[in-house]
């Protein structure tokens, strides 16, 4: 019988060092799991930027004389809709803005983040 006892006790710290480790490695992985998905985000934001497309654009923008005047800007672009996501913004800010004289950062000083993690 004091075998028998010895034997269940051993399986029960068998089994408590196994779901020990069971979470350790769990954890280990959700970090792992983390950091793979910032970088992917990251490799991602990099490869938006590499696209012909929007190289193209960014080399006309340079390319665009210092001063141009907005009605001047819309006359080499020639496109009803080229300024159609800034419009959107415009009144979205307009619909969404505070009557106080308060600037933003004064207006928001107190806030917080609501999941704040040291890890990112």
């Amino acid at each position: 019988m004091d075998d028998l006892s010895r034997l269940a006790n051993m399986a029960e710290i068998f089994s408590a060092i196994v779901v020990v480790g069971g979470i350790m490695f769990a954890i280990i992985q959700m970090r792992q799991t983390r950091q793979q998905r910032r970088e992917l985000a990251a490799i991602e934001l990099f490869r938006s930027f590499s696209r012909s497309a929007f190289t193209d654009a960014y080399q006309r923008v340079l390319h665009y004389p210092d001063g141009l005047t907005a009605e001047q800007l819309r006359n080499d672009i020639d496109s009803p809709f080229a300024f159609e996501w800034f419009q959107w913004l415009t009144v979205t800010l307009e619909r969404l803005q505070d009557d106080s004289d308060l600037s933003a950062y004064e207006a928001h000083m107190e806030w917080q983040p609501s999941n704040l993690s040291s890890e990112i």
